[in-house]
């Protein structure tokens, strides 16, 4: 049977769990002691040592704050729509829309179908990926059934896959109205 040497981690590396730890200092100018490291954090150098410390995962263990039984919603505490809250109410739209880039860089223009739409922003499936730093374009939205087109300037915050979320920037009143009346019409309220 194999004893398995127990990985030594470094500072500047994450703490891959959160639990107890065994801080090795080399040159020991200090006795090897436990500290509980939280998943995620990056493992610090000695001030004396610097990076010449070692850290081993002694136990495994839960910090409070990530235990479901005491940071949780409480049973008298209301209960919250976690699924809406955002600055302005989504609507679930399929409405075409073109993206073009705000630079001359780049692939120029993409087109695709909204997923949602709210008055900061929209989430959209594009025919294609913008870049890392595509991060800034504008976006020509086709409104309602009268076929009048709005042209928004965005900032990409979100992409996953061909998934793409945007905020909205610079928007003038009269775009805002046209995306009100969209979004009216999308709830039926008109």
């Amino acid at each position: 049977m194999r004893s398995e040497t127990p990985r030594k981690f470094r500072p500047g590396e994450l703490a891959p769990v959160t639990g107890i730890y065994l801080v090795r200092h080399n040159p020991p100018h200090r006795a090897g002691h436990e500290a509980v490291i939280v998943r995620g954090e990056t493992l610090p150098p000695c001030r004396t040592c610097k990076s010449q410390i070692s850290y081993e995962i002694l136990r495994v263990a839960s910090h409070i704050t990530h235990d479901w039984d005491f940071s949780g919603p409480s049973a008298s505490a209301p209960q919250r729509d976690f699924a809406n809250v955002r600055r302005a109410p989504r609507f679930n739209l399929h409405l075409p829309v073109v993206v073009q880039l705000a630079r001359a860089s780049g692939k120029g223009i993409l087109q695709g179908v909204t997923q949602n739409l709210s008055e900061c922003g929209l989430g959209a499936v594009l025919e294609g990926k913008l870049g890392q730093f595509q991060k800034n374009v504008s976006i020509t939205l086709k409104t309602a059934h009268n076929g009048n087109s709005c042209v928004l300037q965005a900032h990409l915050c979100y992409r996953n896959g061909l998934h793409h979320g945007f905020e909205f920037s610079r928007m003038s009143s009269e775009q805002k109205k046209a995306l009100r009346s969209v979004m009216q019409e999308a709830a039926g309220e008109k």
